[in-house]
Protein backbone atom coordinates (compact mmCIF):
# COMPACT_ATOMS: atom_id res chain seq x y z
CA UNK A 1 0.00 0.00 0.00
CA UNK A 2 2.56 2.50 0.70
CA UNK A 3 6.46 2.91 -0.96
CA UNK A 4 8.71 5.21 1.14
CA UNK A 5 10.97 6.86 -0.81
CA UNK A 6 14.74 7.17 -0.23
CA UNK A 7 17.99 8.75 -1.87
CA UNK A 8 21.26 8.35 -0.18
CA UNK A 9 24.80 9.89 -1.32
CA UNK A 10 27.55 9.80 0.90
CA UNK A 11 24.92 9.35 3.90
CA UNK A 12 27.09 6.42 5.92
CA UNK A 13 26.72 8.53 9.25
CA UNK A 14 23.09 8.99 8.65
CA UNK A 15 21.61 6.05 6.95
CA UNK A 16 21.35 3.55 9.53
CA UNK A 17 18.89 6.06 11.50
CA UNK A 18 17.30 6.94 9.06
CA UNK A 19 16.40 3.40 7.91
CA UNK A 20 15.51 2.13 11.84
CA UNK A 21 13.05 4.65 12.32
CA UNK A 22 11.02 3.61 9.30
CA UNK A 23 11.10 0.03 9.97
CA UNK A 24 9.72 0.62 13.26
CA UNK A 25 6.61 1.88 12.36
CA UNK A 26 3.69 0.05 13.64
CA UNK A 27 1.17 -0.19 10.62
CA UNK A 28 -1.86 -2.45 9.23
CA UNK A 29 -0.63 -2.45 5.92
CA UNK A 30 2.36 -3.72 3.90
CA UNK A 31 4.91 -0.99 2.98
CA UNK A 32 8.41 -1.46 1.56
CA UNK A 33 11.56 0.99 1.66
CA UNK A 34 13.46 2.12 -1.76
CA UNK A 35 16.27 2.90 -1.64
CA UNK A 36 18.59 4.88 -4.86
CA UNK A 37 22.53 5.45 -3.87
CA UNK A 38 24.12 7.45 -6.09
CA UNK A 39 27.42 5.71 -6.04
CA UNK A 40 28.31 6.70 -2.62
CA UNK A 41 31.94 6.22 -1.77
CA UNK A 42 31.63 6.27 2.14
CA UNK A 43 30.48 3.24 3.09
CA UNK A 44 26.93 4.07 2.55
CA UNK A 45 26.24 0.99 0.13
CA UNK A 46 28.36 -1.49 2.20
CA UNK A 47 25.99 -0.50 5.06
CA UNK A 48 22.59 -0.40 3.13
CA UNK A 49 23.36 -4.50 2.26
CA UNK A 50 23.84 -5.21 5.67
CA UNK A 51 20.71 -3.52 6.84
CA UNK A 52 18.84 -5.68 3.44
CA UNK A 53 20.34 -8.53 5.32
CA UNK A 54 18.75 -7.63 8.73
CA UNK A 55 15.15 -6.85 6.57
CA UNK A 56 15.28 -8.35 3.19
CA UNK A 57 11.46 -7.76 3.07
CA UNK A 58 12.02 -4.19 3.92
CA UNK A 59 14.51 -2.89 1.25
CA UNK A 60 14.52 -2.19 -2.20
CA UNK A 61 18.04 -1.12 -3.16
CA UNK A 62 19.27 0.66 -5.86
CA UNK A 63 23.14 0.43 -5.51
CA UNK A 64 24.60 2.76 -8.62
CA UNK A 65 28.08 1.38 -10.25
CA UNK A 66 28.53 4.62 -11.33
CA UNK A 67 27.19 8.78 -10.49
CA UNK A 68 24.32 9.68 -12.52
CA UNK A 69 23.28 12.54 -10.47
CA UNK A 70 20.94 13.84 -7.93
CA UNK A 71 18.09 14.58 -9.81
CA UNK A 72 18.29 11.45 -12.18
CA UNK A 73 18.68 9.28 -8.98
CA UNK A 74 15.55 10.60 -7.38
CA UNK A 75 13.26 10.41 -10.89
CA UNK A 76 14.35 6.64 -10.98
CA UNK A 77 13.78 6.20 -7.28
CA UNK A 78 9.92 8.09 -7.75
CA UNK A 79 9.88 5.39 -11.03
CA UNK A 80 10.84 2.43 -8.98
CA UNK A 81 7.78 3.11 -6.44
CA UNK A 82 4.34 1.34 -7.11
CA UNK A 83 2.12 1.39 -4.42
CA UNK A 84 -0.76 3.64 -4.34
CA UNK A 85 0.90 5.98 -1.59
CA UNK A 86 4.58 7.25 -1.72
CA UNK A 87 6.14 8.30 1.79
CA UNK A 88 9.39 10.45 1.43
CA UNK A 89 12.45 10.44 3.78
CA UNK A 90 16.14 10.85 2.80
CA UNK A 91 18.93 8.76 4.02
CA UNK A 92 20.29 11.70 6.45
CA UNK A 93 16.83 12.47 7.50
CA UNK A 94 14.64 9.85 10.19
CA UNK A 95 11.00 9.43 11.44
CA UNK A 96 10.54 10.01 14.77
CA UNK A 97 7.21 8.64 15.75
CA UNK A 98 6.13 5.10 15.14
CA UNK A 99 2.38 5.73 13.84
CA UNK A 100 3.24 8.26 11.55
CA UNK A 101 2.73 6.16 8.44
CA UNK A 102 -0.32 5.05 9.48
CA UNK A 103 -1.90 8.54 10.50
CA UNK A 104 -0.95 9.45 7.39
CA UNK A 105 -2.35 7.01 5.21
CA UNK A 106 -5.89 6.78 7.31
CA UNK A 107 -5.78 10.94 6.72
CA UNK A 108 -5.51 10.09 2.81
CA UNK A 109 -7.97 7.47 2.45
CA UNK A 110 -10.30 9.54 4.04
CA UNK A 111 -10.17 12.24 1.90
CA UNK A 112 -10.94 12.08 -1.90
CA UNK A 113 -9.84 15.43 -2.82
CA UNK A 114 -6.09 15.06 -0.86
CA UNK A 115 -3.37 14.31 -3.05
CA UNK A 116 -0.80 14.35 0.08
CA UNK A 117 -0.61 15.27 3.49
CA UNK A 118 2.71 16.72 5.66
CA UNK A 119 3.56 17.71 9.34
CA UNK A 120 5.76 19.15 11.21
CA UNK A 121 9.61 18.23 12.05
CA UNK A 122 12.40 19.27 14.92
CA UNK A 123 15.83 20.21 13.02
CA UNK A 124 18.92 17.90 14.00
CA UNK A 125 22.85 18.52 13.58
CA UNK A 126 24.70 15.69 12.60
CA UNK A 127 24.75 14.15 16.25
CA UNK A 128 20.98 14.41 16.45
CA UNK A 129 20.88 17.18 18.90
CA UNK A 130 17.94 19.27 18.52
CA UNK A 131 18.55 22.66 17.32
CA UNK A 132 14.87 23.45 16.81
CA UNK A 133 11.38 22.01 17.78
CA UNK A 134 9.35 22.63 15.14
CA UNK A 135 10.42 23.40 11.68
CA UNK A 136 7.35 24.52 9.70
CA UNK A 137 4.70 27.40 10.25
CA UNK A 138 1.11 27.01 8.97
CA UNK A 139 0.48 30.15 9.28
CA UNK A 140 -2.94 28.49 10.31
CA UNK A 141 -3.21 27.36 6.95
CA UNK A 142 -4.44 23.69 6.83
CA UNK A 143 -4.97 23.29 3.41
CA UNK A 144 -3.04 24.45 0.33
CA UNK A 145 -3.79 24.11 -3.62
CA UNK A 146 -1.70 25.12 -6.62
CA UNK A 147 -2.02 28.62 -6.40
CA UNK A 148 -0.91 28.36 -2.74
CA UNK A 149 1.57 25.81 -3.17
CA UNK A 150 3.35 28.14 -5.76
CA UNK A 151 2.77 31.36 -3.78
CA UNK A 152 2.95 30.36 -0.03
CA UNK A 153 4.17 26.94 0.93
CA UNK A 154 7.54 26.74 -1.46
CA UNK A 155 7.69 23.44 -0.41
CA UNK A 156 8.93 24.54 3.73
CA UNK A 157 8.62 21.95 5.15
CA UNK A 158 11.08 19.27 5.70
CA UNK A 159 10.60 16.30 2.86
CA UNK A 160 10.71 13.48 5.33
CA UNK A 161 7.12 14.79 6.14
CA UNK A 162 5.17 14.25 2.86
CA UNK A 163 2.86 11.46 2.21
CA UNK A 164 1.28 11.28 -1.20
CA UNK A 165 -1.12 9.50 -4.03
CA UNK A 166 1.64 8.04 -6.21
CA UNK A 167 -1.11 8.71 -9.57
CA UNK A 168 -0.88 12.21 -8.99
CA UNK A 169 2.66 12.31 -9.32
CA UNK A 170 2.88 9.94 -12.88
CA UNK A 171 0.13 12.24 -14.18
CA UNK A 172 2.65 14.77 -14.48
CA UNK A 173 5.50 12.82 -14.65
CA UNK A 174 6.72 13.63 -18.04
CA UNK A 175 6.78 17.76 -17.06
CA UNK A 176 8.41 17.10 -13.75
CA UNK A 177 11.26 14.73 -14.43
CA UNK A 178 12.71 17.70 -16.35
CA UNK A 179 13.12 19.55 -13.17
CA UNK A 180 12.75 17.70 -10.23
CA UNK A 181 12.14 19.01 -6.44
CA UNK A 182 10.54 19.20 -3.63
CA UNK A 183 8.96 22.69 -4.85
CA UNK A 184 7.92 21.33 -8.49
CA UNK A 185 6.83 18.37 -6.83
CA UNK A 186 4.10 20.49 -4.50
CA UNK A 187 3.16 22.20 -7.46
CA UNK A 188 2.89 19.48 -10.21
CA UNK A 189 0.88 17.90 -7.23
CA UNK A 190 -1.58 20.12 -6.66
CA UNK A 191 -2.88 19.72 -10.17
CA UNK A 192 -4.63 17.02 -9.26
CA UNK A 193 -5.73 18.10 -5.63
CA UNK A 194 -4.65 19.29 -2.33
CA UNK A 195 -1.58 19.48 0.01
CA UNK A 196 -3.18 18.98 3.96
CA UNK A 197 -1.24 19.82 7.17
CA UNK A 198 -1.57 17.67 10.07
CA UNK A 199 -0.77 19.69 13.65
CA UNK A 200 1.91 17.02 14.84
CA UNK A 201 5.68 16.57 14.18
CA UNK A 202 6.83 13.31 13.71
CA UNK A 203 10.37 13.60 11.61
CA UNK A 204 13.88 15.11 11.96
CA UNK A 205 15.28 17.42 9.43
CA UNK A 206 18.99 17.29 9.20
CA UNK A 207 21.03 20.79 9.06
CA UNK A 208 24.71 19.85 7.99
CA UNK A 209 26.72 21.53 5.77
CA UNK A 210 26.67 18.76 3.07
CA UNK A 211 22.73 18.61 2.13
CA UNK A 212 21.99 19.55 -1.37
CA UNK A 213 20.18 22.42 -0.68
CA UNK A 214 21.73 23.05 2.27
CA UNK A 215 24.95 23.72 1.08
CA UNK A 216 24.61 26.03 -1.61
CA UNK A 217 24.83 29.82 -0.93
CA UNK A 218 22.01 32.52 -1.64
CA UNK A 219 23.16 33.67 -5.51
CA UNK A 220 22.93 29.51 -5.93
CA UNK A 221 19.24 29.65 -4.42
CA UNK A 222 18.42 32.39 -6.21
CA UNK A 223 19.17 30.69 -9.41
CA UNK A 224 17.92 27.71 -8.69
CA UNK A 225 14.48 29.47 -7.66
CA UNK A 226 14.57 31.67 -10.84
CA UNK A 227 14.87 28.51 -13.25
CA UNK A 228 11.83 26.85 -12.08
CA UNK A 229 10.04 30.36 -12.25
CA UNK A 230 11.07 30.40 -16.51
CA UNK A 231 10.38 26.64 -16.43
CA UNK A 232 7.02 27.09 -15.35
CA UNK A 233 6.09 30.19 -17.63
CA UNK A 234 7.18 27.99 -20.45
CA UNK A 235 4.34 25.75 -19.78
CA UNK A 236 1.01 27.39 -21.40
CA UNK A 237 -0.84 26.06 -19.10
CA UNK A 238 0.54 27.69 -16.14
CA UNK A 239 1.03 30.84 -17.66
CA UNK A 240 -2.52 31.56 -17.98
CA UNK A 241 -3.26 30.06 -14.71
CA UNK A 242 0.06 31.94 -12.89
CA UNK A 243 1.18 34.28 -15.52
CA UNK A 244 1.22 37.34 -13.58
CA UNK A 245 3.00 35.95 -10.37
CA UNK A 246 5.44 33.80 -12.47
CA UNK A 247 6.68 37.07 -14.55
CA UNK A 248 7.05 39.31 -11.09
CA UNK A 249 8.91 36.68 -9.32
CA UNK A 250 11.38 36.06 -12.80
CA UNK A 251 11.88 40.09 -12.63
CA UNK A 252 12.40 40.32 -8.78
CA UNK A 253 14.92 36.98 -8.78
CA UNK A 254 17.02 39.38 -11.64
CA UNK A 255 16.82 42.07 -9.74
CA UNK A 256 17.93 40.31 -6.50
CA UNK A 257 20.79 38.44 -8.71
CA UNK A 258 22.11 41.46 -10.42
CA UNK A 259 22.69 43.14 -6.88
CA UNK A 260 24.48 40.12 -5.62
CA UNK A 261 26.65 39.57 -8.70
CA UNK A 262 30.44 39.73 -7.74
CA UNK A 263 31.91 41.80 -10.95
CA UNK A 264 30.70 43.72 -13.63
CA UNK A 265 30.73 41.53 -16.61
CA UNK A 266 28.37 39.22 -14.55
CA UNK A 267 25.85 41.74 -13.80
CA UNK A 268 26.26 42.69 -17.54
CA UNK A 269 25.59 39.57 -18.35
CA UNK A 270 22.53 39.16 -16.02
CA UNK A 271 20.56 42.26 -17.30
CA UNK A 272 21.53 41.18 -20.75
CA UNK A 273 19.69 38.18 -20.06
CA UNK A 274 16.75 39.43 -18.13
CA UNK A 275 16.42 42.12 -20.87
CA UNK A 276 16.03 39.55 -23.54
CA UNK A 277 14.23 37.22 -21.90
CA UNK A 278 11.69 39.88 -21.10
CA UNK A 279 11.31 41.16 -24.52
CA UNK A 280 10.65 37.65 -25.82
CA UNK A 281 8.77 35.56 -23.63
CA UNK A 282 6.81 38.35 -22.45
CA UNK A 283 5.61 39.54 -26.14
CA UNK A 284 2.72 37.46 -26.26
CA UNK A 285 1.37 39.21 -22.99
CA UNK A 286 1.10 42.90 -24.93
CA UNK A 287 -1.89 41.71 -27.10
CA UNK A 288 -4.00 40.95 -23.68
CA UNK A 289 -2.73 43.89 -22.09
CA UNK A 290 -4.02 45.92 -25.10
CA UNK A 291 -7.14 44.32 -25.03
CA UNK A 292 -7.50 45.30 -21.81
CA UNK A 293 -7.05 48.46 -22.39
CA UNK A 294 -9.26 49.16 -25.16
CA UNK A 295 -12.43 47.55 -23.17
CA UNK A 296 -11.67 50.32 -20.43
CA UNK A 297 -11.04 52.86 -22.58
CA UNK A 298 -14.06 51.77 -24.10
CA UNK A 299 -16.16 51.46 -20.95
CA UNK A 300 -14.79 55.37 -20.08
CA UNK A 301 -15.98 56.90 -23.53
CA UNK A 302 -19.79 54.59 -22.53
CA UNK A 303 -19.85 56.19 -19.34
CA UNK A 304 -19.65 59.59 -20.72
CA UNK A 305 -21.97 58.91 -23.43
CA UNK A 306 -19.23 59.25 -26.57
CA UNK A 307 -20.66 56.10 -27.47
CA UNK A 308 -24.12 53.63 -27.22
CA UNK A 309 -22.50 50.35 -28.01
Amino acid sequence: MVDIWMVTYNHAPFIEKAIESIVCQETNFSYKIIVGDDHSTDGTQELLLQLKKKYPNKLQLILRDKNIGPAKNAIDVYKSCTAKYIAMCEGDDYWTHPNKLQKQFDFLESDDLAVGCFHDSVVVDKENSIIAHSYFDNNGKFEFDQTMALKELQSSYATSSLMFKREALMNEMELFQEMPSDFMLDFFLTEKGTLHYIEENMSAYRLHSAGIWQGKNDRQNLAVHLKRYKYLYEIEKYKKRHGTFLRSEIFSHYQVLHKLAGSKEEKMKLEREKNEYINFKYLDTYPQIWQRLKKAFRYRLKAVGIIRK
